[in-house]
């Protein structure tokens, strides 16, 4: 059974995902709790396989095996060499979406599925082509990450950490495939770019393509295990706060350096040079012709405008420059650790409220969570009071009086 009062201990440590789910647009911290517990049982329970989640997912995985294999990479950082074309991005992302489904059915809504899934092969083609304006070296792909801020752990994967053109500093960015752009402050001031930003100051990385998981074990769920296998390792060596000034592997207790050298896991221990969010969409070709007017300073620049003016775009243009900027600095870390003491504090004192909404339609525990405590009323609570009154004065009463006499007669 999860521990509430442990959430946030090296064992289990707070993801991204869990502090969106308690304080995010569309938080519910009674679904974090079932959640959790459903995690620590290990009986996880799916319904139908939703088709955005999918693809998302798939357009990741394709990056990753682009950026993971030597000769696809080369390409993509240096376009002389050739092209990575828009039928073999198609092929790997529905190879990558099926293994997501995973066979479930998929629930689309209101999206058409030929649709989206088309236009997740447009933007994956149009990430090929103007990568390499942004990264210069690919560091790491699809990393796990884990590490301490004042006794409380954290973990997670970044997408990419890499080095942009003539630069020896370290970025990273996360990839976003879906369908609305962030405001400045969800990225300025969000949980992602905070957790992220102070990993590659604090955290020891381990490369996901270095860990094999079990049979039957999902693929992230073993990167978590070996970053906890670190963790565990700190913590036996002192103060964990204290790990991210360690100068080297040369200064680690000898089973940390086997386990350093079994997943080839990284220390940086420097903030990001810098931090992107690139929202992916923006490489999807217009299907028509129109005007905006443009207003982030992103795409400011990207129509060569200095102040909004309303601009006039062509079917098969590119929608937007995709890489925004998310603003942080090694100073904010103070604020994501005053943040995380909040949160943890009403986790551990494990005060747990439902917050019924239109949400609630696409949330696997909506039956058991929208009926817990449930009172009836009107014209069934009067049946269900008529019923307990017959039950107790008639038969139930019967019962009762002739187990008594049993037990006279023993």
């Amino acid at each position: 059974m999860w521990d509430h009062a442990r959430w946030g201990s090296y064992d289990d440590p707070i993801h991204k995902s869990d502090l969106n789910g308690i304080i995010g647009k569309f938080g519910c911290t009674e679904q974090f709790r079932r959640k959790k517990i459903e995690r620590a049982t290990g009986k996880r329970t799916y319904e139908n396989a939703s088709g955005k989640l999918c693809a998302g997912n798939a357009v990741h995985n394709v990056i990753a095996r682009v950026l993971r294999s030597e000769p696809a990479r080369a390409v993509v950082l240096n376009p002389e060499l050739g092209i990575i074309t828009e039928e073999s991005l198609r092929i790997s992302f529905e190879q990558e979406f099926e293994k997501e489904r995973a066979g479930r059915p998929v629930d689309w809504w209101k999206q058409n599925a030929d649709t989206w899934k088309r236009e997740q092969v447009k933007l994956l083609f149009g990430l090929m082509q103007d990568m390499h304006n942004h990264v210069g070296e690919v560091v790491l792909v699809e990393a796990g990450f884990i590490y301490a801020l004042d006794g409380v752990w954290l973990t997670g994967m970044t997408d990419l950490v890499y080095r942009a053109p003539g630069s020896d500093k370290i970025s990273f960015c996360d990839w976003k495939s879906g369908a609305q752009k962030p405001h400045q402050i969800d990225l300025d001031h969000g949980w992602e770019g905070g957790i992220y930003s102070a990993a590659l100051k604090h955290a020891w990385f381990i490369p996901g393509e270095n860990v094999v998981a079990p049979p039957g074990i999902e693929h992230r769920d073993a990167v978590e295990s070996a970053c906890i296998e670190v963790a565990q390792l700190l913590l036996q060596m002192g103060d964990p706060a204290r790990q991210p000034t360690l100068p080297g592997i040369e200064d680690l207790r000898a089973d940390l350096q086997v386990l350093v050298a079994q997943y080839k896991a990284h220390y940086f221990g420097e903030f990001p040079d810098q931090i992107r969010y690139v929202f992916l969409r923006d490489y999807i070709p217009y299907a028509k012709g129109g005007s905006k007017t443009p207003a982030r300073p992103e795409d400011l620049a990207f129509h060569g405008l200095t102040s909004p003016a309303k601009v006039k775009y062509s079917k098969g243009e590119t929608r937007g420059p995709a890489w925004l900027h998310v603003q942080r600095r090694e100073s904010d870390i103070q604020r994501l650790r005053n943040l995380l003491s909040a949160v943890v504090s009403w986790v551990r004192h494990g005060k747990f409220a439902a917050a019924p909404g239109e949400m609630c339609t696409r949330c696997k525990f909506r039956t058991p969570c929208l009926n817990d405590g449930y009172q009836p009323t009107g014209t069934e609570a009067a049946q269900l009071d008529v019923a307990i009154e017959a039950l107790y004065i008639g038969d139930a009463a019967d019962v009762f009086d002739g187990g008594l006499s049993d037990l006279d007669s023993v």
